[in-house]
């Protein structure tokens, strides 16, 4: 594994930070890199974000439910669908470019990189008269809605097209991060004046990101960002990314009011007896590739795998029967054996995983599916933010 890991960061070392690249994210909070994503992965996804929204997904979430959050129906408001990747193929294969992941670790520092979640966001176009409210996406840390985490988490945000101020790109509070008070604002709140009373105790500087099509802009967790009004002719189409360090475990948090804090993840996840939602394994000891199915502690498909494999046992066995009564009690040779045990196998395997690149049928009861990322961005163990799963066909 190390050898892979030194053989990617050799092939790719124009496109990773530099120490000095490290060395500003250290010091402002933010990192836009070169373009480090193929056109191909970046047309793919801004295409399937039109298939998503008309209501085209390659399956349902892991709890069997169908994705929530902005449609066309809505109008022209601020857009955002969380776990897009879960249920569309070409924007799971964006959120796990190894190129990220490896780009991140660099940043943080980190051993390992795995995937949280993800968001689509759609900002529509400011219309010409000027009369309809600005769509703008309000000032706020990551952070403060991510208090059930251990670690302190980075996010890229990938636009699927070049951004600057006049497509509404993000905007940061520079060095914000470091800042010793946590402050509270609102992501769904446009009026961007609320950053005046962060003012009050603070020097504020505020950087609009350049971003050309297939670079990627990091923060961390704890940056105030926003974005303006998008006065371009089209809508702005991005994707944000969450990501954490491989050490990341849930940790209970109760807020002012004295409720529990949740995130959505939570429900994704395998949990405890006592409901805590749990930690992932750590990546298997021989590396990258596929790994055994860990279902979630609920799912009523847990067995299947066993089950699978007694039929598949059996099969191979009846087959081998028949074979030798067919050939009228003489051994067949291996090759009739093989074809007859074999057939009998494929008939009784589930046809996803038997060809684990086809699509995997929508069903009710289907475990997580949120990736795992080493420090080079391959998929190492399957598992989302606190929990196991089953990593899905299309990510391995």
């Amino acid at each position: 594994m190390l050898t892979r890991t030194q053989t990617f960061i050799d092939a790719h070392a124009d496109l990773l930070p530099s120490e000095a690249d490290v060395a500003f994210y250290g010091r402002h909070g933010y990192w836009i890199s070169g373009v480090i994503l193929a056109p191909e992965v970046v047309d793919a996804a801004a295409r399937s974000m039109q298939r998503l929204y008309a209501g085209d997904t390659d399956r349902l979430l892991p709890d069997g439910s169908p994705l929530k959050g902005w449609t066309p129906e809505h109008g022209d408001v601020l857009g955002k669908n969380d776990h897009a990747s879960l249920v569309v193929d070409e924007l799971a294969a964006l959120v796990r470019q190894p190129i990220i992941a490896a780009c991140a670790a660099r940043l943080s520092g980190a051993q390992e990189i795995r995937l949280w979640h993800d968001q689509l966001l759609y900002k529509p176009p400011e219309p010409a008269d000027g009369e309809a409210p600005a769509v703008n996406v309000g000032w706020h840390t990551d952070r403060q809605y991510w208090l059930t985490a251990s670690s302190l988490e980075r996010c890229s945000w990938v636009p699927f097209h070049s951004v600057g101020e006049l497509e509404g790109s993000v905007s940061f509070v520079d060095g914000s991060h470091l800042w010793d008070d946590d402050v509270t604002l609102d992501f769904f709140d446009p009026d961007l004046s609320t950053l005046d009373r962060v003012r009050e105790h603070n020097e504020v500087e505020v950087v609009i990101a350049q971003v050309p099509r297939g670079a990627v802009s990091f923060h961390h967790c704890r940056t105030i960002h926003g974005s303006g009004p998008n006065r371009s002719p089209s809508a702005r189409r991005s994707i944000a990314i969450h990501l954490q360090p491989g050490d990341n475990h849930y940790v209970h948090h109760t807020l002012p009011d004295g409720r529990p804090a949740r995130h959505g993840t939570d429900t994704l996840v395998r949990r405890t007896t006592d409901g805590t939602p749990t930690t992932p394994t750590r990546p298997s000891a021989h590396g990258f590739g596929r790994r055994r199915r860990m279902p979630a502690a609920t799912d009523p498909t847990r067995t299947r795998p066993v089950v699978f494999g007694l039929v598949a046992v059996g099969a191979l066995v009846a087959g081998l029967f028949a074979a030798f009564v067919l050939s009228g009690g003489e051994e067949p040779g291996p090759s009739e054996a093989a074809r007859v045990s074999m057939a009998a196998a494929a008939r009784c395997w589930p046809d996803r995983m038997r060809r684990p690149g086809r699509r995997r049928p929508q069903s009710v009861g289907s475990p997580p599916g949120c990736g795992a990322w080493s420090s080079i961005g391959r998929t190492v163990c399957p598992g989302s933010c606190y929990g196991v799963g089953e990593l899905p066909d299309f990510a391995r």
